[in-house]
């Protein structure tokens, strides 16, 4: 995968405390490990794994060449743009405005592009590419450009292929 050991022990750990405790929440998924330290210890190591340089970027390659095997020339690929709302939370780092689709209002939270696959004739949904992003980051440029990125990042994975 191009992880280290630590950085694939941490993949699996985060996929098992997810499907366990169907939760995102670093406790709720400390919890589910059941490890013989406390569970703060257990937090802090998840978190630390979380802000590991190139994790994003190496799981995005790895789910692009295990998909781009499933993708033939009349896949569909579908762009979401949507938000995450984040309505109580105050000090999460580049919080910026968003539309609020489920409360229909602007809210705090951040923009998520998602590009998924579908087969015409099946009802077998692929995830294909997965961002979040905030205007307020320092290396964000624009919409246009996330949208372009993802779109150019899927198009080279799967050598065109696709509508």
């Amino acid at each position: 995968m191009g992880l280290p050991k630590p950085g694939r022990r941490f993949v699996a750990e985060m996929l098992y405390g997810l499907q366990a405790r169907q939760s995102v929440r670093l406790t709720e998924i400390g919890r589910a490990l059941d490890e013989p330290l406390s569970l703060k210890k257990t937090e802090y190591r998840l978190c630390r794994q979380l802000r590991r340089a190139g994790l994003w970027e190496q799981l995005t390659a790895r789910i692009l060449r295990l998909a781009a095997s499933r993708i033939h020339d009349l896949t569909l690929f579908i762009l979401d743009l949507s938000d995450i709302s984040k309505k109580y939370a105050r000090k999460m780092e580049y919080l910026a405005h968003v539309h609020d689709g489920s409360e229909g209002g602007v809210g705090t939270g951040y923009w998520l592009l998602q590009i998924i696959g579908a087969e015409t004739g099946t009802h077998t949904v692929l995830p294909i590419y997965n961002r979040l992003y905030s205007q307020k980051s320092p290396d964000h440029q624009s919409e246009n450009s996330e949208i372009l990125t993802a779109v150019e990042t899927v198009s080279q994975a799967t050598q065109g292929r696709s509508v």
